[in-house]
């Protein structure tokens, strides 16, 4: 018998696009599906809409919640899981008729743990955008260490995305190890547990099928602007999510190598900044502890880090971390002759002092 898919929808005040995405789902080709629908606290119609669909089609599992966030209405959708495999599908957005079966026989095909896949940009008027095309290959985590690597140098280099609606995993290595999405983060929640995820997996296959419709809408989270404090608050609380499971899983490699991690994924926020800003925001966050402890352990870790990280800025990007470093945990005599060194041979060269350097990239 062919195996069950769960599709998790979580939904809130999204009764203009309900419809096409259920639509979508009930559609599959392929029909064993156990279709989970959290509604999470809408005040429109959308509820309404989900109920009617779940009395024409049995395979609708229909849930009305207090509002919590969409991480809690995933987390809730993956307490009621009874499928093999499980995806997520945004209540605005929708799959191509044919996803669930490529995905089935793709993992079932390549004894993958979870099948990454591509998707299209639609507008509200059904035009196809742009086409999202991350690399296609196979990878193999033999290994703890082919785990951080992968980690580092394809996830968070965003070659193969990070989006949970873009990937096909299985409800036993979920369950197994107790993944769960966080709830008090708002961005980079699926960054989290797919990160989660690949720690518990031997394979990862990423295909070039184009089997999820976005569906851009202005009022969406995607699309709404951010504030650098606002993005930097969220990501660290992403990464203390990640850190805690790190330390439940007890593994030595993952403890170890995980401040580089940290560095890297953080990394990002930090672009268009210089260090001083970066350090001062820092200082403002609840859970600058968090912070300063992996700061703490860079240093112990600099070859690690080199490993990693092989861009051709990735001296500096080292220093500008180091610099941070000093800063929230203010400067020894050491660090700052060290530093006035550095500085004076960065101005023979006609380059602007360390603090002032703005990440690129």
């Amino acid at each position: 018998m062919c195996k069950k898919v769960s599709v998790i929808i979580p939904s809130y005040n999204v009764e203009e696009y309900i419809e096409n995405c259920l639509e979508s789902a009930c559609a599959q080709s392929y029909d064993n599906l156990q279709i989970i629908v959290v509604d999470d606290g809408s005040t429109d119609s959308t509820f309404d809409k989900i109920k009617l669909f779940s009395e024409r089609d049995d395979r609708i599992l229909a849930i009305h919640k207090e509002n919590g966030g969409v991480s809690s209405a995933r987390n809730f959708g993956l307490s009621k899981v009874e499928g093999d495999y499980v995806t997520f599908l945004d209540a605005d957005d929708e799959l191509e008729n044919n996803a669930i079966h490529i995905l089935v026989e793709r993992i079932e095909k390549t004894n993958a743990d979870v099948v990454s896949f591509q998707y299209s940009r639609w507008d509200k008027e059904g035009n196809r955008l742009e086409d999202v095309d991350f690399v296609n290959d196979d990878f193999d985590f033999s290994s703890n260490q082919n785990r951080v690597e992968f980690i580092a140098k394809e996830l968070v280099q965003y070659r193969v995305g990070v989006e949970a609606c873009i990937k096909f995993f299985k409800s036993a290595i979920i369950k197994e190890n107790n993944l769960s999405f966080p709830e008090n983060c708002r961005i980079g929640e699926d960054f989290a547990f797919t990160l989660k995820y690949i720690l518990h997996s031997n394979k990862l296959v990423s295909i070039s099928d184009k089997l999820y419709r976005y569906n851009n809408r202005s009022n969406s989270v995607m699309n709404t602007p951010r504030e650098f404090g606002v993005e930097l608050t969220e990501r660290v609380v992403m990464l203390e999510d990640v850190w805690k499971h790190v330390n439940e899983m007890d593994n030595e490699i993952y403890r170890h190598v995980f401040p580089v991690i940290f560095v890297m994924i953080i990394n990002n926020n930090y672009i268009g900044h210089n260090a001083d800003e970066v350090s001062e925001q820092l200082k403002t966050l609840d859970n600058i502890t968090f912070v300063k402890a992996m700061y703490e352990k860079l240093p112990k870790l600099r070859e690690e880090y080199f490993m990693l990280d092989n861009c051709e800025i990735a001296r500096i990007r080292y220093r500008y971390h180091m610099y941070i470093r000093s800063v929230l945990n203010s400067f020894t005599i050491g660090e700052r002759i060290t530093l006035s060194l550095y500085d004076l041979y960065r101005s023979i060269r006609g380059q602007e002092k360390l603090e002032s350097w703005i990440m690129p990239y």
